[in-house]
């Protein structure tokens, strides 16, 4: 579909409200998508992540925005087509619009929520420290209840266990 311009002079100003329905409608799934593939990127790439079930709600609210967006372009373009009527204004139009923004504004919500919580890091089940440097590595062993000291100079790095009492 091409967009055309919002014309107020326009002898079909039902076509231009549609025309306008669903540029909003395409916006709306382009911020959707588009927070969906920040917060995928932030919870698969950094070493730390943000709360599990905060990042499934957001995920899903999202998505649901999505769907919902879809929903009002394949009913919309139905009416188009098979009632040759340009009336927005049909009650699961209206749902299905309401919907989207309303999980649209909340998912950009939750994703303002997730950077500004606090980072918790990910949990790895090992009883080994790996310190890496460039292509050199040095694996330590570890024991629960222990503290640790890790001190990296020059061209040495010294491992100090200390037993907690």
């Amino acid at each position: 579909m091409t967009q055309k311009p919002l014309n107020t002079d326009s002898t079909h100003p039902e076509r231009d409200a549609v025309y306008f329905f669903f540029d909003m409608t395409r916006q709306f799934i382009t911020i959707a998508i588009g927070a969906i593939g920040f917060i995928l990127g932030i919870y698969y790439a950094m070493p730390v992540t943000q709360s599990t079930t905060l990042f499934w709600i957001t995920l899903l609210t999202l998505g649901l925005s999505v769907v919902f967006g879809l929903l009002y372009f394949m009913r919309g373009i139905g009416m188009l087509s098979d009632d040759k009527t340009y009336n927005v204004n049909t009650p699961i139009l209206r749902i299905y619009s309401i919907s989207q923004i309303l999980f649209t504004l909340l998912g950009v919500l939750l994703v303002c929520c997730m950077l500004g919580s606090p980072v918790k890091a990910k949990y790895f089940d090992s009883n080994n420290v790996v310190i890496q440097s460039g292509s050199n590595s040095v694996n330590y062993p570890i024991t629960l209840g222990n503290k640790y000291r890790i001190t990296v100079t020059d061209n040495e790095v010294i491992f100090e266990t200390e037993n907690s009492q």
